[in-house]
């Protein structure tokens, strides 16, 4: 049996997030859902906190830092982010949130997460030939529909829907 990576345990906790929710990312369930001990995990990491952040850090790598690499300012990027982001597990995005609504220490995280999206929208915005103003404006209200949309849970139709007829709207 070969050893699980930092990376790997993250990702284990990752997925228990967002399968099971933020009371089941324990240490006990992670190493239940990878077959090893917690003497594996606790190889890699101090504490229960620091697996917790390592999975929101997982989390922000494959989220937002991979999504705006993907898709630089350029012709047909705001599509393609779009696209992308309507692909995200909105299950993982909600309990992400829950998780962190009762832990204090990992909100500047999931704040600047929330940072790095509208900003980077901003820059899409502003590159299309939108004015400063107009760009935060935008990429403010986008930002806020795609974070209620999760809470709605739509089915992927009605979300592409909702999409297609907001997008146009806010040109």
């Amino acid at each position: 049996m070969s050893r699980l990576s930092r990376a790997d345990w993250a990702a284990l906790g990752r997925s228990v997030l967002a399968e099971e929710g933020p009371a089941a990312l324990t240490v006990a369930r992670v190493c239940e859902r990878a077959g090893r001990t917690r003497g594996s995990l606790y190889h890699h990491f101090a504490d229960h906190d620091a697996l917790l952040r390592a999975v929101l850090e997982s989390w922000r790598t494959e989220s937002t830092d991979a999504l705006i690499a993907a898709h630089p300012p350029g012709e047909g990027a705001t599509a393609g982010l779009d696209g992308s982001a309507r692909g995200l597990d909105f299950k993982l995005e909600q309990n992400v949130r829950r998780l962190v609504a009762n832990r204090a220490e990992f909100k500047p995280l999931v704040a600047g997460v929330d940072a790095d999206r509208v900003a980077h929208l901003v820059r899409l915005h502003t590159h299309e030939g939108m004015s400063l103003k107009d760009a935060r404006m935008r990429a403010q209200i986008e930002y806020a529909a795609f974070l209620g949309f999760q809470q709605l849970d739509p089915p992927p139709q009605r979300l592409r829907d909702l999409y297609r007829w907001m997008n146009p709207r806010l040109r």
